[in-house]
């Protein structure tokens, strides 16, 4: 079934202050920058729910969240302010992403927090800034509502472009998905056209130097990051790789130089990806 979902930029940009709700669902959802937290539009009194704080670590450049529960909020996200002023928290988070709900209680959010502090360490997509959870026992009954309130979480977190929870697709190399982009330099990289554009296989190597005109290429400063953040190890991708919003960017990024790769990613037989169905 599909979901009618709406959408109020209050900045008119999907960068500021989105506010959303889910036709037919209990929850409440906030994403607010963290400059903005003392606007009008946060709703007044106490809101109960389960709360992100997105961060980058200083150190490596990796996407971070902070997940945590309060029975208000707003007051708790305050309070993560003032202890990064007073040193007593080290990260700092620029957007918080909440969820409420008029009927969710202090057991509630508490078995959301667990569960989904647990889920996202599974996912290993961000690196998790919790430390501690309860482990909270519910009833049945109480766990399923929990989880369709967590379901519905993931999908919204995934719709405002938070990969926290995504999975890697599951893709069986054969000849008619897997592409190829090699040169003689030793670039050897293998991939496939996924949903969020390109995906580059694990262990797919990339050309040892790059040509100095790629220095100022856009795609070469995407190359450092993911050397930085270790996606790319010793010239070799750690993991797959589904930062590339083109199969341009993957090959430029592979061959160290400007790339076409419609032309550049082939299949088995060598017929360039431009004239593949």
């Amino acid at each position: 079934m599909g979901k009618q979902i709406v959408l109020y930029l209050a900045d008119s940009t999907i960068d500021g202050i989105v506010d959303i709700e889910v036709i037919n669902w209990a929850g409440k959802v906030l994403k607010i920058p963290r400059n903005e937290l003392e606007n009008d539009f946060w709703p007044s009194g106490a809101q109960a729910g389960v709360y992100f704080l997105m961060s980058i670590d200083e150190q490596t450049g990796e996407d971070a969240v902070y997940i945590g529960e309060s029975t208000d909020v707003k007051k708790r996200l305050k309070q993560h302010i003032a202890d990064y002023s007073r040193g007593k928290e080290r990260f700092y988070w620029h957007t918080a992403v909440v969820f409420v709900g008029r009927q969710l209680n202090k057991s509630h959010i508490q078995y959301m927090e667990n569960v989904l502090k647990q889920q996202a360490q599974i996912s290993n997509n961000y690196q998790v800034l919790t430390k501690a959870t309860a482990s909270v026992k519910t009833d049945a009954g109480t766990r399923d509502s929990c989880n369709q309130f967590i379901a519905e979480i993931k999908m919204l977190l995934g719709l405002l472009k938070y990969k926290i929870y995504d999975e890697p697709q599951s893709v069986q190399v054969n000849q008619s998905n897997m592409l190829f982009c090699k040169d003689s330099k030793g670039a050897e990289a293998n991939g496939y056209v996924s949903a969020n554009g390109f995906t580059v296989v694990r262990g797919s190597k990339v050309s040892p130097d790059v040509v100095s005109s790629f220095v100022t290429h856009p795609y070469y400063a995407l190359r450092r990051k993911l050397e930085e953040s270790g996606i790319i190890e010793n010239g070799v991708f750690t993991k797959d790789c589904d930062e590339f919003k083109a199969p341009s960017a993957a090959s430029s990024v592979v061959l160290g130089r400007s790339s076409n790769g419609n032309t550049d990613w082939k299949n088995v037989a060598g017929i360039p990806l431009k004239d593949l169905k």
